[in-house]
Formats: C-alpha cells, sequence, structure tokens
C-alpha cells in the first residue's frame, strides 16, 4: 500500500515491506536451487577435471565462503547500496531536496554504476573463462548479473530525468527494488557459485587466481578495503588471501 500510494508512513513499515519483497522472490527464484548439487555431470567439462576438490574446503567451509574475494567484493556492493539508502532516508526527511543533495546523488550514483560495470567486464574477460576450463558457469548466475546491469542502467535514466523539486519518494522506491534484487542474488549466488568453485578448484589454485588478480590491479579493491577497514583488511584479510606486502 505504502509503494502504491507513494506515501510510506514510516521506516519501519518499509524494513517490512523490503523484507517482505526479499522472502516473495526468494520463493519464486531460489527454491529450485536450495538442494543444488555441484557434483551434477551437467556441469562438468571433461572427465579431465573432476569435482573432487571439496574435501579441501570442508573445514570451516563458511568461513572459507566468508574469507573469500569474491564474497567480500558482494559486500562491499551491497554495503555501498546501504549507505545510499541511508542517505536517501536522511534526505526525506529533512524534506525538500537541495541542489547539491541531487547533484551528490548523480556523482555518487555513477561511481557506483562504474565499479559494478568493471566487475561485470571482469566477470566475462577473466572470471568466467577461468571457471569454464573446469566446470559449465551457471546460466542463472550469469543471467542475474545480466539483471543488476539492466537496473543499473535504468537508475541512470531515472537520474537523468530528475528534477529540482521532483519528491525524493520515488527514488527510494527504485533503490529499495534495486537493493532487493542485489540481496536475493546474492543469496542464490552464494548457495551455487561457491559449491562449484569449491568443487572443482583447490585453494591453491583460487589463491592463485586472486593473487593475479590482485596484481593486475582488479576493480574493487578499494570498496573492499573500506567496508573492512584498513588494518582489518592488511592483517586477516590479506592474510587469508594469501596476499603479501607487495600487493598492498
Amino acid at each position: 500500500d505504502a509503494l502504491v500510494s507513494g506515501k510510506p508512513t514510516g521506516q519501519s513499515q518499509e524494513s517490512s515491506l523490503v523484507e517482505k519483497c526479499r522472502k516473495r522472490r526468494r520463493t519464486m527464484e531460489q527454491d529450485e536451487y536450495i538442494y543444488f548439487n555441484p557434483f551434477d555431470p551437467v556441469y562438468q567439462v571433461s572427465k579431465e577435471f573432476l569435482p573432487d576438490k571439496l574435501e579441501e574446503w570442508e573445514e570451516d567451509v563458511e568461513d572459507h565462503v566468508k574469507d573469500s574475494s569474491r564474497y567480500a567484493v558482494n559486500q562491499a556492493h551491497l554495503g555501498e547500496i546501504k549507505d545510499m539508502m541511508v542517505a536517501l532516508m536522511a534526505i526525506r526527511k529533512r524534506g525538500d531536496m537541495a541542489d547539491w543533495e541531487m547533484l551528490s546523488i548523480n556523482e555518487w550514483f555513477h561511481a557506483h554504476k562504474e565499479f559494478i560495470t568493471q566487475l561485470d567486464v571482469l566477470n566475462l574477460e577473466r572470471l568466467y573463462p577461468f571457471y569454464e576450463t573446469r566446470f559449465v558457469y551457471p546460466k542463472v548466475l550469469k543471467d542475474g548479473h545480466k539483471e543488476i546491469s539492466k537496473m543499473l542502467v535504468q537508475i541512470s535514466f531515472f537520474l537523468a530525468s530528475w528534477q529540482a523539486g521532483d519528491k525524493i519518494d520515488a527514488l527510494v522506491d527504485v533503490w529499495t527494488r534495486y537493493f532487493t534484487k542485489v540481496d536475493s542474488f546474492f543469496e542464490l549466488f552464494n548457495r551455487i557459485h561457491f559449491p562449484l568453485v569449491h568443487a572443482y578448484f583447490s585453494r591453491a589454485e583460487i589463491a592463485e587466481l586472486v593473487s593475479s588478480l590482485v596484481s593486475d590491479g582488479v576493480p574493487g579493491t578499494g570498496p573492499i578495503v573500506y567496508y573492512k577497514g584498513k588494518e582489518k583488511f592488511r592483517k586477516d584479510f590479506m592474510r587469508k588471501q594469501q596476499l603479501n606486502d607487495v600487493h598492498w
């Protein structure tokens, strides 16, 4: 009702509405993948590479996921979205949006869009080809990344038509839908991506990939440092990724 009327009645109701959207999207998109099986032969590229590496990851597998560079990049993506949501809610609470606020939102969004676009290029040029030497990368994950990119284009058009005096509610609505989409996709991503990677690649092979990407100046390092904190990134994250001070 709040979204239809364009008159949200409070932040608690909005949070409840977002959670309902998440649950509904999970039901629609993820039920099929709850019992995802990385050993399914449909993913195997050849008999030369078998899904026999999971034992290396079994100990503290949840930590291996949360300590991974890919998980860190996704959390930085979500962190940026959440920070902008906080800013938008603060602007709405103050009332009319000032010109400098509109300029700031546009500049910030285009930097965010560039960050995600660079990650898309990284997927297409480096990561997908690497993974697909061992397994067929699931179409549902590729499509998910494409849908997020399409949403960013839609938000770009929305902001381009934004004018002084326009209500912030419409932008809050658009941003909420973007957050819900990204959040639900990353949950699906975690269910499928990591079991496949852990089944087909050893820890040493993934560490070598990460080292190569960081050495080449992979996009996303800055946001990871920001959201993890400089000291935690250097003393904890880099050690677990087998990165040395040369990489820093």
